[in-house]
């Protein structure tokens, strides 16, 4: 990681919309990771490549020889709950670009010196640092599980540095997840080796007309098998998490909203998240001049932990996002909206609290 401590920060303004109407592109996409496609498995374990950290994978996927279907194998990688919410982003050239300028520009406020909200063992950037972290590539979310094609499927991630933003999301059956989860709900992590199938998300089926950038692949492994190596400590793990948040109702152009993210290690009582999620309540509160923020999109489909968010987690993976929703934002941000899509998907039910029927999508 390119920090000893964990960060936080709050950016005021934003200065443009591209980059924002971007990040919304990959909120609404993470409804496609239920696109799991409808042939079985296959039982092969013999893997076609393997890979040894997060980078590897995400940069060897800009090589054309690397496609869905194939198989690959995941060694020595930890899984978390929380997934990348923008899977890939972290290890594209740009992003790099923004967090080695935002850190440099930082260097002469940070040296020792921790902030208090959270706890300190956290470092608060200044406002003009917050953005490029987050175009960098922070940003994680949790989410609940979804019954396709008649089994249960669920989201993880597995990083080779324990840290979510820069992992690889992951699709498990039922029983791998129970198994993973009794060392997650014990504060440790587990270290596995995986063998799954790569899989692409399909972009035609995003809820937003933008073309993905050539360097950033959509891509997930749907895990055959898994193989335990060892245990460590949850608090040597870090997850981000991100904010855009705007006066309530009020807003009339993207320069309106405002960043914010913090960074927490997982807990089983989820103690650090909920300090992490105070911290940016209080900071969306100070900044917006409002006592319920209206927030664009949250991180965790299994509690609410705001009052007034535009698009929930909970409604975008579970097929009750309104028109009223995208086209509210679409009135400011001008993007095109892929209105067979949502026809299919939403206005007509296809999704519902937990069941998906994807073949016609």
């Amino acid at each position: 990681m390119e920090l000893s401590s964990h960060i936080i920060g709050n950016q005021k303004y934003i200065f443009n919309a591209n980059g924002l109407v971007k990040s919304l592109k990959d909120y609404l996409d993470l409804y496609l990771l239920q696109k799991v496609p409808n042939e079985g498995l296959t039982d092969r374990h013999s893997p076609d490549v393997i890979f040894k950290s997060n980078s590897d994978f995400w940069n060897s996927l800009l090589e054309v020889k690397n496609y869905p279907g194939k198989i690959v194998r995941l060694d020595s990688f930890s899984i978390l709950e929380w997934l990348p919410a923008s899977p890939g982003l972290f290890y594209t050239e740009q992003a790099f670009f923004e967090r080695r300028h935002a850190l440099e520009r930082s260097q002469q406020y940070i040296g020792y010196q921790k902030s208090e909200p959270v706890g300190n063992k956290f470092v608060e950037l200044q406002p003009n640092e917050k953005i490029g972290m987050i175009r960098g590539g922070f940003g994680s979310v949790r989410l609940n599980s979804k019954t396709i094609n008649g089994s249960n499927k669920y989201f993880l991630c597995a990083s080779s540095t324990k840290i979510s933003h820069e992992g690889i999301p992951i699709v498990v059956e039922e029983i791998m997840y129970q198994k993973l989860m009794e060392v997650i709900a014990s504060d440790q992590l587990p270290l596995v080796n995986i063998v799954g199938k790569l899989r692409l998300l399909p972009d035609d089926c995003s809820l937003l007309k933008i073309q993905y950038h050539s360097s950033f692949p959509k891509f997930y492994v749907e895990v055959i098998d898994y193989e335990i190596k060892a245990i460590s400590k949850s608090d040597d793990a870090i997850v981000s998490i991100t904010i855009t948040y705007t006066p309530e109702k009020t807003f009339v152009s993207y320069t309106d909203m405002s960043y914010s993210f913090c960074t927490f290690s997982p807990s089983r009582n989820d103690q650090e998240l909920k300090q992490s999620i105070q911290w940016l309540n209080d900071y969306a509160v100070r900044y917006s001049g409002s006592q319920e923020p209206l927030v664009l999109g949250d991180f965790d489909e299994f509690f609410d932990h705001y009052k007034n968010v535009r698009i929930p987690l909970k409604e975008l993976m579970n097929g009750h996002l309104s028109s009223e929703s995208l086209e509210a934002l679409q009135k400011y941000f001008h993007f095109e909206i892929n209105y067979n899509v949502f026809e299919k998907v939403y206005k007509s039910k296809i999704i519902n609290n937990s069941n998906v029927n994807n073949s016609n999508i």
